[in-house]
This record gives C-alpha cells, sequence and structure tokens, in this order.
C-alpha cells in the first residue's frame, strides 16, 4: 500500500484540559455561566447553574406562564426567551423542576459549546414551554437563557472522562477574584487537576 513512515505526534489528542469558565452574574448575583447553543441566537448565552440537576433546560421561544397566561419573557417570570429547535423532539417532559422552576415541554438533542475552552457536547435539552412555579427568581428577571445542570450524573461531565482509562477525575473550584479597580468578580475551573 505504501512505504511512508509515520512519526508519532507530541500532542496526546486524548489529553483531559481543564476548562476555565469565566462566569458573570445576574440582578441577584448568582454566578452565570455563558455557553453557546445551536438553537439560541444570542452567542454566548448566559445560563444559570445548578448543581443538584442531572439536566439542562432551556427557555421556549413560545414559553407560557401557565399562572398568567402570558409570555414567560413578561413579569413575573421575565425569562431571556429564544431556544427554537427545528428537528424532530425526542420525547416529551412534564412537571420537572430545573432549580426553583417547575415546568413542561421537549426534549431535543443540541449542541453546547463551552466558549472559552471550546469543549463542544450533543447533550440532550430540556425546552421548557410551560412553566407552572418559578421559586427561584419570581418577579426578577434571571437575565439567562436557562439552566445548565452540573449534577452528579449530568452529560456535561462526560467531558472530563479520560478514554485511555475510562476514569473521571475533577475538581471543581469556586472563587471569588479581584480586579485592579477591586471588583470582585468570580470564576469557575472545572478540570481533571486544579
Amino acid at each position: 500500500m505504501g512505504s511512508q513512515q509515520l512519526t508519532k505526534s507530541s500532542i496526546n489528542i486524548f489529553q483531559v484540559t481543564p476548562a476555565n469558565l469565566p462566569v458573570g452574574a445576574n440582578s441577584y448575583s448568582l454566578p452565570t455561566l455563558s455557553v453557546d447553543v445551536s438553537g439560541i441566537p444570542f452567542k454566548p448565552a448566559p445560563f444559570l447553574i445548578d448543581f443538584s440537576n442531572d439536566y439542562s433546560v432551556v427557555w421556549g421561544k413560545s414559553c407560557i406562564n401557565a399562572v398568567t397566561g402570558k409570555a414567560c419573557s413578561t413579569s413575573p417570570t421575565d425569562l431571556l426567551t429564544s431556544y427554537v429547535n427545528s428537528s424532530a423532539a425526542i420525547g416529551t417532559f412534564n412537571n420537572m423542576m430545573f432549580g426553583g422552576y417547575n415546568v413542561s415541554g421537549n426534549i431535543y438533542y443540541d449542541e453546547l459549546i463551552l466558549p472559552t475552552s471550546g469543549i463542544a457536547r450533543i447533550i440532550p435539552l430540556y425546552e421548557a414551554n410551560t412553566v407552572y412555579q418559578d421559586l427561584w427568581q419570581y418577579g426578577v428577571s434571571s437575565a439567562t437563557y436557562g439552566i445548565l445542570g452540573f449534577g452528579p450524573l449530568s452529560s456535561l461531565w462526560s467531558a472530563y472522562v479520560n478514554p485511555n482509562t475510562a476514569t473521571a477525575t475533577y475538581a471543581i473550584a469556586l472563587s471569588p477574584t479581584t480586579t485592579s479597580s477591586n471588583a470582585v468578580t468570580a470564576s469557575i475551573t472545572i478540570g481533571a487537576t486544579l
């Protein structure tokens, strides 16, 4: 077939790279993480973070508040509703809790990219079309496009699995940092070693 000699690369394509994720804050100073999601035109889009939920939710463009009958983008829910997925839904869900929101809607597979690290994942995204309860940010704009579930069984952790050993070792460091103007910001580091 040929006599070409190939040399071993110095780059380990299976290396697990820590992601340094700068966070912002919403109106109540809750940490938000900005990511790119295929179905959201604004990039990167800020999301709230939920370490107790394994799944992620996005606010659908046609989301309705079941109590008021108004769009979820209006008071008292004030959500940033813009998610649209043109593919067929893989399922539906009813009365699931994401953070303090009780919602129903459709489930899609979509691509989520962590912009600072370039880590991309195809994950199931739960699109909220109906909000029944808002126990987290009621009456205050969350200024986010959804909630990222970083619970223990979240598919987002698969970015840190070493395919050579089929194991994952990761840690989370949440830390405030101070800028030269003494403004306090926050950062999240998620990775194999910190």
